[in-house]
């Protein structure tokens, strides 16, 4: 059963009657979160350790363009890889359950998390016409997993402390500071002057803090596709980049929230950063190819300690309100408001587009693309390649062409501040060739074109209201 270990430790000092100085530490230990876990997740298979007859292990299947089947292009699979199941390569056969989906989910209690903070308050209370408040909290949340949802967000879900992060909705430092006036009255009560100058009051409210962590991710076998091949369908897998210990060499130094010439986007991630986490053959139980078959470098594996290590730019806010109340009656009373919110207009961005489809269904060389002859296993669309299947031969040129083409990371030119992501590639730009381009134009689309871009803002622009409410 889900349950959570919490306490506090306040300290209060009044130097004065109107004004109270609070500091604190509060804390709590949460135990057996609910955490959806894939639970018929393929293991890894190997010659000392077979499962369910299996003794490799592939994600993804090999093909050998120099190997054909028949006239049309139907490539036969090297030698070492001969299965392709429903979810690609031989995952389906490594499976604990062989006939269920590897992406079942069990929802167990198995989470942990822990929360930290340090808090001070200070307070003036009304006195002297005027009132005020300071609130500044600092704190680190920690878990392998925020919410419960559909999906596991995070590392390989079998190993969970390779999840243990900041949560998802971690704000360092949270400050807020509020104030109250009350205008001193002009006039008697009694005099007809004094519904115009008499019982205004002119409050405020302001919000300063730190932004929320978030991940990369991507979901099509850029990531753990040695377990769950090409389409993990209950996971979000975390994406990786090429300097983890230092996240903020991944970003361009703009804010991401603005377009270039021709619509191209300027992110504040730069995709050029994005490493993926390639196993060579021989490890992880990938076969190693004999003949002249081509090697498998295709799979990919997991990458640990990189969930949550970005964080979205910091967010303000001033609110601020004038009130003024009329007397009507000893029985009836009315007040009248104006309220202005985020006051100075400030924009408060959303996190970036954190995820792309960087691996493709399949994935060809760029000679059996040049090399089809018409049919359709390695022209644009590769419409008869099944998912989880790699044309190549085994020139080395030709596997990397192959590798790009698999893997196609956001195109963009430009460096640093200068970086842009055009929604269009030219020929000769990215993966785009005369074989690829989009029919009767000579452009490809950019892959993934938004990524690392904000596309949407947290709250909304400066907005003003009135109100006039009557009280009895």
């Amino acid at each position: 059963m889900p349950y959570t270990i919490n306490y506090t430790l306040n300290l209060q000092w009044q130097p004065r009657n109107d004004l109270a100085i609070r500091l604190g530490y509060a804390g709590n230990r949460g135990r057996h979160a609910v955490i959806p876990i894939p639970l018929n997740e393929p293991g890894i298979a190997t010659s000392t350790h077979p499962i369910w007859g299996e003794t490799s292990s592939y994600g993804m299947e090999v093909m050998n363009q120099n190997h054909q089947v028949d006239v049309n292009y139907d490539y036969a699979p090297i030698s070492v890889e001969p299965w392709n199941t429903y979810d690609a390569g031989n995952t389906d056969f490594r499976a604990p359950y062989v006939g269920y989906s590897p992406n079942a989910a069990d929802f167990k209690t198995v989470g942990v998390s822990a929360y930290d903070a340090l808090e001070l308050h200070v307070e003036k209370r009304l006195s002297h016409n005027f009132q005020a408040g300071g609130s500044y909290t600092w704190s680190h949340a920690l878990d392998e997993q925020s919410d419960i949802g559909l999906f596991f967000t995070g590392d390989n879900p079998n190993h969970l402390r390779d999840s243990w992060a900041s949560s998802d909705f971690d704000r360092t430092h949270v400050f807020t500071a509020n104030f109250q006036v009350d205008v001193p009255n002009a006039v008697k009560s009694s005099d007809v002057a004094s519904y115009f100058t008499n019982d205004w009051h002119f409050t405020g409210i302001g919000t300063l803090q730190s932004g929320e962590p978030y991940s990369l991710y991507e979901f099509y076998g850029a990531v753990g596709s040695i377990n769950f091949g090409n389409f993990p369908t209950l996971m979000n897998p975390v994406l990786g980049i090429k300097d983890p210990s230092n996240p903020k060499t991944a970003f361009t130094g703009n804010k991401g929230a603005f377009r270039g010439a021709g619509g191209s986007y300027i992110p504040t991630l730069d995709p050029s950063q994005i490493a993926i986490n390639y196993l060579a053959p021989g490890t992880n139980g990938i076969p190693v190819s004999t003949g002249n078959d081509p090697s498998d470098i295709y799979q990919t594996a997991f990458n640990v300690g990189q969930r949550n290590i970005f964080r979205q730019a910091a967010q303000k806010r001033l609110d601020l309100s004038l009130r003024k109340g009329f007397k009507i009656t000893e029985k009836i009373k009315a007040q009248y408001e104006l309220n202005v919110f985020n006051l100075t207009n400030t924009s408060s961005f959303d996190v970036p587009q954190d995820q792309a489809q960087i691996r493709q269904s399949n994935g060809c060389s760029a000679t059996a693309i040049s090399a089809y002859g018409g049919d359709q296993n390695c022209n644009q669309y590769r419409s008869y390649l099944g998912y989880g299947q790699i044309v190549t031969s085994n020139n080395p040129t030709d596997q990397k062409t192959a590798l790009t083409n698999l893997d196609q990371v956001p195109y963009a030119t430009g460096s640093g501040k200068s970086t842009q992501l055009s929604p269009l590639l030219q020929i000769g730009q990215g993966t785009c060739t005369s074989a690829l381009t989009v029919a009767n134009t000579s452009t490809c689309p950019n892959n993934a074109a938004n990524f690392g871009s904000v596309t949407g803002t947290i709250g909304g622009s400066r907005a003003f209201t009135m109100g006039f409410h009557i009280m009895f």
